[in-house]
């Protein structure tokens, strides 16, 4: 199991419970609000707190499906559903990955941004947690 997968687990409490909560979550999309997934103050602290690991498993899905990580974001459903432009995940991706806080239209969007990405580690635990069973 990886690291990612690990602190997933851990903000949904642990235990045979999260496994569950986190195979749903994949199966029925985590922006319908799972426990520690659902407020932007627990997405938010998640994603910067796990920045290292996300970062990672980011980059080798995107490998993986012969994306740039960047392609691979403008994908997720949720950031399709606010209309993000190609540019904007660009420069909210630069930023996360230096740490930089965006002022602005694009500042504003940042919060949207972090929520994605911890929906992202949530899907992908679960989906990870899946196959294993699957298997």
């Amino acid at each position: 199991m990886d690291t990612l997968t690990k602190a997933v687990l851990k903000q949904l409490g642990g235990g045979a419970e999260a496994r569950q909560t986190a195979r749903e979550a994949a199966e029925h999309g985590a922006d319908a609000g799972w426990p520690g997934f659902t407020y932007h103050l627990a997405t938010a602290a998640f994603a910067r707190r796990h920045k290292r690991a996300m970062v990672a498993a980011l980059q080798d899905d995107a490998s993986n499906f012969g994306q740039t990580t960047v392609d691979m974001l403008g994908a997720f459903v949720c950031f399709r559903r606010m209309n993000m432009m190609p540019c904007e995940v660009d420069a909210l991706w630069a930023a996360y990955l230096t740490g930089t806080t965006l002022d602005g239209p694009l500042g504003d969007l940042e919060a949207h941004f972090l929520d994605g990405l911890a929906w992202y580690a949530l899907e992908r635990a679960g989906h990870a947690l899946g196959s294993a069973v699957a298997s």
